[in-house]
């Protein structure tokens, strides 16, 4: 990870972003070689254009919908209910109807893996219940397949 070479967040940050920076840069993460930051919407078509390389139907708010999910159960493993204030400040959400919205998803996806799911993608620690998610037989869900939730009419969301 320190190699000038590597692709990695610390050596953009120490070693590549300097080098463009600039009196347009603020306190931007990512720069064009101009210096000026990427728009929100350049970096939001950079990113669906690569995720539906592996999921046609990838659009970034599913990374967003995942994580609210995921911060849910993780809030829901820690403190024993899901707490949407978290989660609703960790979002910026300005209602906290909006977060509460996500808990049935989260309610159903805790039932098929009853473990944190941040950790568990991130690989921190092996997860307690894993073995027990495996060994259900049979069982054909959006995370098992690895397929995104689909509603009635055929829509991905969570």
């Amino acid at each position: 990870m320190k190699g000038k070479t590597r692709k990695s967040l610390k050596n953009w940050i120490d070693c590549w972003r300097p080098k463009v920076e600039n009196q347009y840069s603020e306190d931007y993460l990512y720069l064009q070689p101009s210096g000026k930051p990427f728009t929100a919407a350049y970096l939001g078509k950079q990113l669906r254009e690569t995720g539906q390389q592996v999921f046609e139907h990838y659009t970034p708010y599913i990374s967003r919908h995942w994580c609210a999910v995921a911060r849910l159960i993780q809030t829901k493993i820690q403190t024993g209910h899901y707490d949407c204030y978290v989660v609703k400040n960790w979002l910026g959400h300005d209602k906290i109807s909006t977060t509460e919205g996500y808990i049935q998803h989260a309610e159903n996806y805790y039932r098929i893996g009853p473990y944190d799911w941040i950790k568990h993608t991130l690989k921190f620690d092996k997860i307690e219940g894993e073995s027990a998610l495996k060994s259900k037989q049979g069982l054909k869900t959006s995370v098992s397949s690895g397929n995104p939730p689909r509603d009635e009419d055929g829509l991905v969301g969570i």
